[in-house]
């Protein structure tokens, strides 16, 4: 068109907008137009476009253009009719407003003078439209091309997608390949329109290129227009799935919804403020959530800001399942709003059978749990029926626990939850993973990933080592083990020990050591359990025939077993022997559980005894004791700490014990040990373990002999009687008195005091020596002495010194002995004929000079008679003088 023709001024806006209508209906949205409005440029009419200039379209596809002028300088001027090459038209031209507008201003005719117009959409859209407006002839010719990019990078002639409203023509040439004007047309006129409907074909860029066709002289300016766009409108393919994590949810139990809100790879589009309706059952009662976007409990609506194609969003909704068991529950949840069409959904209309729609029912389990206590739980016979045993009373009884309705094994206690969980025992179906609630009420959970179903049997043993972690062996003997997590449902093969063939019948934890014990082949093993490997070791031989099906543990790491010959045992994790704790009947198809966290008490009266017969000892001798140890039950115990220290300054050496052990109970004494007795025994009802100890006392020892041995429970016995638990021996050190008794002649009638002879007249000095070459001194004031005087010898009652100092008739002398005599009351006499009971029965009192009635002489010195000191002995010397009747 020339520029000279019309004012832009003057023309009248009117802009054609063509859109679809949203119509509400029950089937799937109906896709939606976008279009792009060259007005959002934000200029002013016949203002410059920008070289480089970005429109967002109604859907939010950006549309980016880019412009550039090409001047052939060959033909005189090429120049810019308006501001730009490219201006914005406000005002109508052709069959639109709101246009962009190539113009120029050329001297002379010269297809070599171009202007380019390229329009880059963000996307590649389908049902893209628009019209190149003003396409024709007067004193000019105008000439445009027109071709389109699908998003490969290479531009396509335009002209199949085209239809001329006017005067334009087709022109395919080596001036144009594409359209020229072959009439004038009015400004707002269609007739120079030529439109562009690419209907499926996908569009990503737009070229335009205007300029001027061939002719002769100045063909002065001219103007085109190009239309706002239109194109379907980006739409996001919504859909939406709920997965229920929480396996079996339980009355009273947490339980998880997982929703996860997906755009279609395949949308074109990336909805914003996208919401969806969760509408939470009743019987649940909301706890929190996480994941993507905002969730708001009070309306249950999940917000996601942005989700563009693709990409998959989560949101978890956690709480508690306040349903009681039995009621069926239902959540359902609905995409809401999105601020693109779905192609085959329609947001909030309840149809259940669109994708943007999912809904979770269940039925809710029995949430009652177990009270981790000192029950022992069994599962037997072919239909498994839970048994419960109490060890607090005697006889051990088992009673049926729940009702049967499922056969498994590989029974444990979780810990973590107070739940049992068990594998199921039928071969094809031996992994799915039970729970075993509190009532008894068997739940299936489904299939443990990574666990493989069995060709033949069932996993036989199991235990927990840890929360959740699940310890399990397949009944083979050359079956692997495997961890399995009953939170996620996954399990772990372990390495198993190299050449272990060993069939085990039932495993427990220890929460003291960390390793797990079972029993195979009569022999207890060890076992060390890794995150990806198991290590073995043989404790030793169980000694009892028969299979270990159910095995125990607690929280003091004692281990126990359950014989199918029938007996429940406790095990010696030092030596491997199992020990009867009480009788049972045969049990059949045995497994075993209880929790490891609990202690398990068993009432029994151990006791212990001492004595080495004597309350004496004798320094350099030989001390023998006799301890035993017994337990008169109702239950036999394990692990019975037996000590007996060394007495005070006993050297070790000097102390040598061994052990009989009688009735079943063991000791861990083999042969004459030296030192301290110290040993761990293991006490069915009526065993007994006997030590005899061999003390040799300390030369020079003076102490008192004093030694207690004590026996400790490992904290698993309610002990009827505690004040049998020690017994002390005590002795004291013996005094080891003798006596000596001399004479020697003072003097005779005949020959006086040279060389007297034993004859009649005869005076004698009689000297008593009694020495203590004992340790042990002599109890205070206990000393007695009682002197038989020969026949025919008369007992002076006078000074027995004669002419030496002192005049009493008894003289007393002393080497360390401790006493003290006083004659007027330490000394007394007898006339009987028979010697007196004690000191009190001397009651006769001699004459004067010499008295041959008196015929018994008594001594009392006071005091304490001290022992040997450093190996000297102490003494004491009574002398008196007689004469020979």
């Amino acid at each position: 068109m020339l520029l000279r023709r019309f004012s832009l001024g003057r023309l009248v806006a009117i802009f054609v907008a063509i859109a679809f209508a949203a119509v509400a209906h029950s089937g799937p949205a109906l896709a939606q137009s976008a279009s792009v409005d060259w007005g959002n440029l934000g200029l002013a009419d016949q203002a410059a476009v920008p070289a480089t200039s970005n429109v967002t379209a109604t859907d939010g596809t950006v549309a980016t253009v880019t412009w550039s002028a090409t001047n052939n300088n060959a033909n005189g001027t090429f120049v810019p009719a308006y501001a730009a090459y490219v201006v914005y038209g406000a005002t109508q031209l052709g069959g639109s407003s709101k246009n962009l507008l190539g113009n120029f201003d050329n001297a002379s005719f010269d297809t070599g003078d171009k202007i380019t117009t390229t329009i880059t959409l963000s996307r590649a859209v389908s049902s893209f439209a628009f019209r190149v407006t003003d396409i024709d002839k007067g004193s000019w010719t105008d000439a445009v091309e027109v071709a389109y990019d699908t998003g490969n990078g290479t531009f396509v002639n335009a002209a199949s997608f085209a239809t001329i409203v006017g005067n334009a023509a087709r022109t395919n040439n080596t001036a144009v390949n594409g359209w020229i004007g072959t009439a004038s047309a009015a400004a707002t006129s269609t007739t120079g329109d030529i439109t562009f409907n690419f209907g499926t074909t996908a569009v990503k860029r737009i070229r335009v290129t205007y300029f001027s066709y061939t002719g002769s002289g100045d063909p002065g300016g001219q103007v085109m227009g190009i239309s706002g766009l239109t194109f379907a409108a980006a739409t996001a393919d919504l859909s939406l799935a709920k997965t229920l994590l929480t396996a079996a949810p339980f009355s009273g139990g947490s339980v998880t919804w997982r929703l996860a809100l997906t755009n279609s790879s395949a949308s074109a589009g990336t909805p914003s403020s996208v919401t969806v309706k969760d509408t939470l059952p009743t019987g649940f009662t909301f706890t929190g959530s996480s994941g993507s976007g905002t969730f708001s409990s009070s309306t249950g609506v999940w917000t996601v800001a942005n989700l563009a194609p693709g990409q998959t969003v989560t949101l978890d909704l956690t709480g508690t399942l306040t349903a009681s068991a039995g009621t069926a529950v239902n959540n359902r949840a609905e995409v809401a709003s999105s601020s693109l069409a779905d192609p085959d959904s329609t947001p909030n209309n309840g149809v259940t059978t669109e994708d943007d729609y999912a809904a979770v029912s269940f039925t809710t389990a029995s949430g009652s749990r177990f009270v981790c206590d000192a029950r022992l739980f069994a599962s037997q016979s072919n239909l498994t029926q839970l048994v419960a045993a109490s060890v607090a009373a005697s006889p051990l009884t088992a009673t049926n626990f729940g009702t049967a309705t499922r056969y498994y094994n590989a029974l444990g206690y979780n810990p973590a939850d107070n739940f049992m969980y068990a594998l199921d025992s039928n071969a094809a179906t031996s992994n799915r993973l039970l729970r075993i609630s509190g009532d008894g009420a068997v739940a299936e959970l489904g299939s443990v990933s990574g666990l493989p179903t069995l060709a033949s049997g069932s996993y036989n043993a199991g235990a927990f080592i840890g929360n959740d972690t699940l310890l399990v062996r397949a009944g083979s003997t050359a079956s692997n083990f495997y961890l399995v997590n009953v939170s996620t449902m996954t399990a772990t093969m372990l390495a198993q020990p190299a050449g272990f063939t060993s069939d085990v019948g039932d495993l427990a934890f220890s929460p003291v050591t960390g390793k797990v014990y079972g029993v195979g082949s009569g022999i207890l093993y060890e076992f060390t359990v890794g995150a990806s490997t198991v290590a073995k070791r043989d404790i030793g031989s169980v000694g009892v025939a028969g299979q270990f099906g159910a095995v125990f543990s607690d929280s003091l790491g004692n281990i126990y077993g359950a014989n199918t010959a029938g007996g429940l045992y406790g095990f010696d994790l030092a030596t491997g022997a199992a020990i009867l704790v009480a009788s049972t009947s045969a049990l059949t198809d045995l497994d075993g559980a209880n929790c490891y966290s609990a202690t398990i008490t068993t009432p029994a009266d151990p006791r212990i005894s001492k004595t080495d017969g004597t309350a004496f000892y004798q320094a350099g001798a030989v001390q023998t004791y006799t301890i035993v140890v017994g337990n008169t039950g109702p239950y036999g115990i394990t692990r019975v700490s037996v000590s007996d220290p060394l007495p005070t300054n006993v050297p070790a050496a000097n102390v040598k014990f061994t052990a009989v052990a009688a009735g079943g109970a063991t000791t861990t004494i083999t042969a004459e040990t030296t030192g301290a007795l110290s040993d761990t025994v293991n006490l069915p009802v009526n065993g007994t373990v006997t030590y005899t100890v061999k003390l040799t006392v300390p030369a020079n020892y003076t102490d008192a002999l004093v030694n207690t041995a004590t026996i400790v429970t490992g904290g698993n016995v309610a002990d009827s009687n505690t004040a049998n638990n020690f017994a002390t021996d005590t002795d004291t050190a013996k005094a080891q008195l003798t006596l000596a008794k001399t004479s020697s002649l003072v003097s005779d009638p005949v020959n006086g005091a040279s060389n007297p002879k034993l004859i009649p007249g005869a005076i004698v000095d009689y000297f008593i020596t009694v020495t203590n070459s004992g340790n042990g001194a002599v109890d205070a004031d206990t000393t007695l002495v009682i002197d038989a005087m020969p026949a025919k010898v008369s007992f002076l009652n006078g000074d027995a010194n004669g002419s030496a100092a002192g005049a009493d008739a008894v003289n007393f002398s002393s080497t360390a002995s401790g006493l003290t005599f006083a004659y007027g009351s330490d000394v007394r006499f007898s006339n009987a004929a028979s010697a007196p009971a004690d000191f009190a029965a001397c009651t006769y009192t001699p004459t004067a000079g010499f008295d041959a009635n008196v015929r018994y002489v008594c001594f009392n010195p006071k005091g304490t008679f001290a022992g040997a000191s450093g190996g000297t002995p102490a003494s004491f010397t009574l002398q008196f003088r007689a004469r020979v009747n």
